[in-house]
């Protein structure tokens, strides 16, 4: 029974450490994947991040269509965006306000 339980222990370990080989190439690829797309943000080369792009709704600049009492709101002075007063960051560029 010991024998049967240590085979099976090694067992374990060696899926687990080959599963940490297959998928470290993979996860190196999505950091560099962003690394990339984060560098064509800051240069112009890609179209700013909108939350729309992943989430389906609306960009920041449909949003400030919508009625809300603009007096109230911070403009952004990287993109000119509304934003609320509570805001640290802007919504649609994620510049310090």
């Amino acid at each position: 029974m010991t024998v049967g339980l240590r085979l099976l222990s090694v067992v374990f370990v060696l899926g687990a450490i080959v599963a940490l080989i297959v998928s470290i190439p993979v996860l190196w690829g999505i950091v560099e994947d962003a690394r990339k797309r984060r560098r064509e943000r800051q240069t112009g080369e890609l179209e700013p991040y909108e939350l729309a792009d992943e989430t389906g709704r609306r960009s920041a600049s449909d949003d400030d269509t919508r009625g809300s009492n603009q007096s109230t709101r911070i403009t952004c002075r990287h993109c000119s965006t509304a934003n609320d007063p509570a805001y640290t960051y802007c919504r649609h560029c994620v510049e310090r306000l």
